[in-house]
């Protein structure tokens, strides 16, 4: 696929689309050696960000006629309050942020109340996760939710903040998750947790290296990316997730260019688009920043 960008002084630049994104022959074509290193810089930021709004525009007139384009979402949880009794895992303050950034996800799928979409919600299997999966599951229309262990954030980070491991259980017992997710409920909007799934971490995973915890969500999202079609039944997936399971989505399901997030912020998110079996689209929401080793990739600011 081929856009045309006019960028001044090189005039209209044909730019060739692979299904990672800019490819990086575009960059140089766009920066060629006679412009001082300096320039070439500034011009390949220009090019990559014009060629990302032109993918977004290709992907949502996509939706638009009808083409189905299943899409994977991580969003980080949203803002917390200070908990005495579980300082490791403290519950959201603000339920307006993720019904907010959830109708910017609206927006970019080109979904309406009018068009039915298969829609899956999984939730890390901490409080202040699950409380944003309720509000983002009813402000998508749906009824349920899933809960997934792999989406739990770093055991060592926990330990960090505040975990007694001795003392405290790292993770509520299913039975106080349903009576969260049951004490949110708003009038005609019945939401309830379909199932609880993966393995669950402790004490022996304080350690965890940063590898074994890549490889761990890593797995959960190949995993939840088989139930979207063709080999699932799903349009469109949204994982509400921490920002170590952030990073691990960009760094394992992003450009091959070394993708890394820089900055988020509560109720960020960051969404891929799987036609197939590979990635063509990204696009960032609520100040994430994604850079990558070669120039810039998305970023966003809403909020």
């Amino acid at each position: 696929m081929r856009v045309r960008l006019r960028i001044p002084p090189l005039g209209v630049l044909g730019v060739k689309l692979n299904k990672n994104g800019p490819s990086t022959a575009a960059l140089e074509c766009a920066t060629p050696s006679r412009y001082p290193i300096i320039f070439r810089g500034f011009l390949a930021r220009i090019v990559n960000r014009g060629v990302t709004q032109c993918v977004n525009r290709v992907l949502k007139a996509s939706v638009a006629s009808g083409m189905e384009v299943p899409t994977i979402t991580i969003m980080k949880h949203g803002t917390t309050r200070p908990s005495k009794n579980r300082p490791h895992d403290p519950p959201t303050v603000d339920h307006g942020m993720p019904a907010w950034a959830t109708s910017m996800l609206e927006m970019d799928l080109g979904l309406s109340k009018k068009q039915k979409a298969n829609i899956l919600v999984v939730s890390s299997p901490y409080q202040r996760a699950i409380e944003t999966a309720v509000v983002v599951a009813q402000t998508l229309g749906q009824k349920s939710f899933q809960i997934h262990y792999g989406l739990g954030e770093s055991v060592s980070t926990i330990r960090t903040n505040g975990w007694d491991w001795a003392y405290c259980p790292l993770y509520l017992t299913p039975d106080q998750m349903r009576l969260v997710v049951s004490n949110m409920e708003e009038p005609g909007k019945e939401i309830s947790i379909e199932g609880i799934y993966g393995r669950k971490m402790g004490a022996d995973d304080i350690t965890e290296p940063a590898d074994q915890l890549y490889l761990r969500v890593s797995d959960t999202l190949e995993d939840i990316k088989r139930t979207l079609k063709p080999a699932g039944g799903n349009d469109h997936v949204v994982c509400i997730g921490h920002t170590d399971t952030m990073k691990t989505f960009v760094r394992h399901f992003g450009p091959s260019m070394g993708a890394e997030v820089l900055d988020e912020k509560h109720c960020s998110f960051v969404t891929l688009a799987v036609p197939t079996q590979e990635i063509y689209w990204m696009r960032t929401r609520s100040r994430v920043k994604v850079f990558c080793e070669k120039g810039h990739i998305a970023e966003d600011s809403v909020f």
